[in-house]
């Protein structure tokens, strides 16, 4: 059985070390809760609200639009206004949909 609570921790630490290690812009990062706010219709950041999942199918989908989400946010090469969270929220959603 996959244990998903496990999942996203690992997830959760890579995106962290790659801020450590300069990959991941730290201000970027910060976006991520606001991006994954407007996906799941959420106002807790994102260890919280993954904590507060109940399905396997659930959380399994909130990793892939986590890790997603900071994919876009390190690929982000222009100024980021409050409009760009729903911006990348529908980015990461049409991937979903792709698959």
């Amino acid at each position: 059985m996959e244990d998903l609570n496990a999942k996203f921790e690992v997830t959760y630490d890579h995106y962290q070390e790659l801020i450590n290690s300069g990959d991941f812009d730290g201000d970027m990062y910060d976006k991520v809760d606001g991006v994954m706010n407007v996906i799941w219709s959420s106002e807790d950041a994102v260890g919280a609200y993954f904590d507060q999942l109940e399905s396997d199918g659930d959380k399994r989908q909130y990793i892939e639009d986590f890790i997603n989400a900071c994919e876009w946010l390190i690929s982000w090469n222009h100024e980021f206004s409050d409009d760009d969270y729903s911006i990348i929220a529908k980015r990461v959603i049409d991937e979903r949909i792709k698959r």
